[in-house]
Protein backbone atom coordinates (compact mmCIF):
# COMPACT_ATOMS: atom_id res chain seq x y z
CA UNK A 1 0.00 0.00 0.00
CA UNK A 2 1.20 3.37 -0.80
CA UNK A 3 1.39 6.11 1.29
CA UNK A 4 1.79 9.88 1.17
CA UNK A 5 4.30 11.71 3.62
CA UNK A 6 4.61 14.90 4.58
CA UNK A 7 8.62 14.20 5.88
CA UNK A 8 10.55 12.04 7.95
CA UNK A 9 12.65 8.73 7.46
CA UNK A 10 11.77 6.29 4.86
CA UNK A 11 11.59 2.44 6.16
CA UNK A 12 13.59 0.24 4.23
CA UNK A 13 11.85 -3.34 3.98
CA UNK A 14 12.86 -6.71 1.59
CA UNK A 15 12.67 -5.63 -1.91
CA UNK A 16 13.41 -2.19 -1.88
CA UNK A 17 15.71 -0.81 -4.62
CA UNK A 18 17.44 1.61 -2.63
CA UNK A 19 17.57 3.94 0.53
CA UNK A 20 16.55 7.30 0.03
CA UNK A 21 18.95 10.03 1.54
CA UNK A 22 16.37 10.88 4.96
CA UNK A 23 17.91 14.65 4.31
CA UNK A 24 16.52 14.91 0.80
CA UNK A 25 13.45 12.96 2.02
CA UNK A 26 13.08 15.44 4.90
CA UNK A 27 13.30 18.17 1.98
CA UNK A 28 11.15 17.58 -0.13
CA UNK A 29 8.48 16.50 2.11
CA UNK A 30 8.27 20.00 3.35
CA UNK A 31 8.38 21.23 0.25
CA UNK A 32 5.32 19.73 -0.65
CA UNK A 33 3.56 20.96 2.58
CA UNK A 34 4.84 24.32 1.54
CA UNK A 35 4.25 24.31 -2.27
CA UNK A 36 7.97 25.46 -2.39
CA UNK A 37 9.82 24.78 -5.92
CA UNK A 38 12.82 22.57 -5.17
CA UNK A 39 16.44 22.28 -7.06
CA UNK A 40 17.02 18.74 -7.29
CA UNK A 41 20.28 16.75 -8.65
CA UNK A 42 18.43 13.79 -10.75
CA UNK A 43 20.59 10.62 -12.15
CA UNK A 44 18.05 9.57 -14.87
CA UNK A 45 19.20 5.90 -15.67
CA UNK A 46 17.33 5.91 -18.82
CA UNK A 47 20.17 8.90 -20.07
CA UNK A 48 23.02 7.31 -17.71
CA UNK A 49 23.55 11.34 -16.71
CA UNK A 50 22.48 13.49 -13.88
CA UNK A 51 20.80 16.63 -14.22
CA UNK A 52 19.93 19.44 -12.14
CA UNK A 53 16.06 20.44 -12.41
CA UNK A 54 14.10 22.72 -10.39
CA UNK A 55 10.96 20.82 -9.67
CA UNK A 56 7.07 21.89 -8.35
CA UNK A 57 6.87 19.21 -5.96
CA UNK A 58 3.49 17.83 -5.29
CA UNK A 59 3.00 13.95 -4.02
CA UNK A 60 5.98 12.42 -2.35
CA UNK A 61 5.02 8.32 -2.22
CA UNK A 62 6.43 4.95 -0.83
CA UNK A 63 5.68 2.37 -3.00
CA UNK A 64 6.60 -0.26 -0.68
CA UNK A 65 10.21 -0.64 -2.95
CA UNK A 66 11.07 2.61 -3.65
CA UNK A 67 9.57 6.47 -2.73
CA UNK A 68 8.55 8.85 -5.84
CA UNK A 69 8.01 12.23 -6.09
CA UNK A 70 5.32 13.31 -8.55
CA UNK A 71 6.01 16.90 -9.43
CA UNK A 72 6.23 19.56 -12.15
CA UNK A 73 9.72 19.74 -13.97
CA UNK A 74 10.29 23.45 -14.84
CA UNK A 75 12.96 22.58 -17.48
CA UNK A 76 10.54 19.88 -19.18
CA UNK A 77 7.36 22.28 -18.49
CA UNK A 78 5.65 18.87 -17.79
CA UNK A 79 5.10 16.56 -14.96
CA UNK A 80 7.52 14.09 -14.34
CA UNK A 81 7.57 11.42 -11.95
CA UNK A 82 11.06 10.80 -9.98
CA UNK A 83 12.11 7.91 -8.21
CA UNK A 84 13.31 9.88 -4.80
CA UNK A 85 16.70 7.49 -4.31
CA UNK A 86 18.14 8.28 -7.14
CA UNK A 87 17.84 12.05 -6.55
CA UNK A 88 21.48 12.71 -5.22
CA UNK A 89 20.90 16.72 -3.60
CA UNK A 90 17.89 18.82 -2.72
CA UNK A 91 17.52 22.62 -2.34
CA UNK A 92 14.81 24.31 -1.43
CA UNK A 93 14.41 27.47 -3.53
CA UNK A 94 12.51 30.77 -2.42
CA UNK A 95 10.15 30.30 -4.64
CA UNK A 96 6.51 28.93 -3.54
CA UNK A 97 3.82 27.83 -6.57
CA UNK A 98 0.29 26.95 -7.37
CA UNK A 99 -1.63 23.93 -7.74
CA UNK A 100 -1.09 23.08 -11.81
CA UNK A 101 -4.45 21.70 -13.43
CA UNK A 102 -2.04 18.94 -15.45
CA UNK A 103 -0.84 17.77 -12.12
CA UNK A 104 -4.47 16.30 -11.30
CA UNK A 105 -4.02 13.75 -13.95
CA UNK A 106 -0.66 12.84 -12.85
CA UNK A 107 -0.18 8.97 -12.59
CA UNK A 108 0.12 8.48 -9.00
CA UNK A 109 -3.38 10.49 -9.16
CA UNK A 110 -5.27 9.41 -12.06
CA UNK A 111 -3.55 6.22 -13.48
CA UNK A 112 -3.25 4.60 -10.08
CA UNK A 113 -5.28 3.73 -6.90
CA UNK A 114 -3.28 4.78 -3.88
CA UNK A 115 -2.20 0.98 -3.41
CA UNK A 116 0.70 1.56 -5.14
CA UNK A 117 2.59 1.68 -8.56
CA UNK A 118 1.73 -1.84 -11.66
CA UNK A 119 4.60 -4.18 -11.96
CA UNK A 120 6.40 -4.91 -15.31
CA UNK A 121 8.60 -8.21 -15.55
CA UNK A 122 11.67 -8.06 -18.12
CA UNK A 123 14.24 -9.72 -20.15
CA UNK A 124 17.45 -7.70 -20.03
CA UNK A 125 20.32 -9.29 -22.16
CA UNK A 126 23.41 -10.63 -20.11
CA UNK A 127 25.52 -8.33 -21.02
CA UNK A 128 23.57 -5.92 -18.99
CA UNK A 129 24.55 -7.44 -15.88
CA UNK A 130 27.02 -5.11 -14.62
CA UNK A 131 25.05 -1.87 -15.48
CA UNK A 132 21.92 -3.99 -13.29
CA UNK A 133 24.23 -4.53 -10.37
CA UNK A 134 25.66 -1.05 -10.71
CA UNK A 135 22.12 0.64 -10.62
CA UNK A 136 21.16 -1.85 -7.43
CA UNK A 137 18.28 -3.59 -9.87
CA UNK A 138 17.18 -6.70 -8.20
CA UNK A 139 17.77 -9.55 -11.11
CA UNK A 140 17.47 -13.28 -11.76
CA UNK A 141 19.25 -15.80 -13.53
CA UNK A 142 16.83 -16.73 -16.57
CA UNK A 143 17.31 -20.62 -18.16
CA UNK A 144 17.25 -18.44 -21.48
CA UNK A 145 20.29 -17.23 -20.14
CA UNK A 146 18.58 -13.40 -19.89
CA UNK A 147 18.51 -11.79 -16.87
CA UNK A 148 14.55 -11.18 -15.22
CA UNK A 149 13.89 -8.07 -14.16
CA UNK A 150 10.62 -7.28 -12.06
CA UNK A 151 10.60 -2.98 -11.75
CA UNK A 152 7.56 -0.84 -10.66
CA UNK A 153 5.99 1.70 -12.95
CA UNK A 154 3.14 4.11 -12.94
CA UNK A 155 3.50 5.09 -16.24
CA UNK A 156 3.18 3.44 -19.53
CA UNK A 157 4.92 5.48 -21.84
CA UNK A 158 7.67 5.82 -19.28
CA UNK A 159 8.11 1.53 -19.39
CA UNK A 160 8.10 2.26 -22.94
CA UNK A 161 10.75 4.42 -23.12
CA UNK A 162 12.95 2.23 -20.73
CA UNK A 163 12.53 -0.62 -23.28
CA UNK A 164 12.90 1.34 -26.41
CA UNK A 165 15.79 2.93 -24.47
CA UNK A 166 17.63 -0.66 -24.26
CA UNK A 167 18.36 -0.74 -27.73
CA UNK A 168 16.98 -4.25 -28.34
CA UNK A 169 18.64 -5.56 -24.99
CA UNK A 170 15.33 -5.24 -23.16
CA UNK A 171 12.35 -7.61 -23.37
CA UNK A 172 8.78 -6.49 -22.09
CA UNK A 173 7.08 -10.06 -20.74
CA UNK A 174 4.34 -8.86 -18.56
CA UNK A 175 1.79 -7.31 -18.87
CA UNK A 176 1.97 -8.70 -22.76
CA UNK A 177 -1.22 -5.63 -23.51
CA UNK A 178 2.07 -3.01 -23.63
CA UNK A 179 4.41 -4.40 -25.97
CA UNK A 180 1.61 -3.46 -28.76
CA UNK A 181 2.59 0.27 -27.99
CA UNK A 182 6.41 -0.93 -27.69
CA UNK A 183 5.63 -1.66 -31.36
CA UNK A 184 4.00 1.09 -32.56
CA UNK A 185 7.12 3.47 -30.79
CA UNK A 186 9.62 1.61 -31.99
CA UNK A 187 8.45 1.54 -35.87
CA UNK A 188 7.54 5.60 -35.01
CA UNK A 189 11.36 6.08 -34.27
CA UNK A 190 12.52 3.45 -37.25
CA UNK A 191 10.29 5.60 -39.82
CA UNK A 192 11.77 9.02 -38.07
CA UNK A 193 15.14 8.23 -38.49
CA UNK A 194 15.70 6.01 -41.88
Amino acid sequence: MASAIAAGPAPVGAGRLLKPSEQVLGILGTAVRERRVVRIEYFSAHRGEVTLRNVEPHILCDAGTAWYLEAYCLRAEEPRTFRVDLIKSAETLDQHFLPREEMSATPLRADRPPEGPLWARLAVDRDREAKLRSDSIAYTHREDGRLGVETPYFDTAWLVGQVLGGLGATELLEPGEIRAHIVREGRALLAAYS
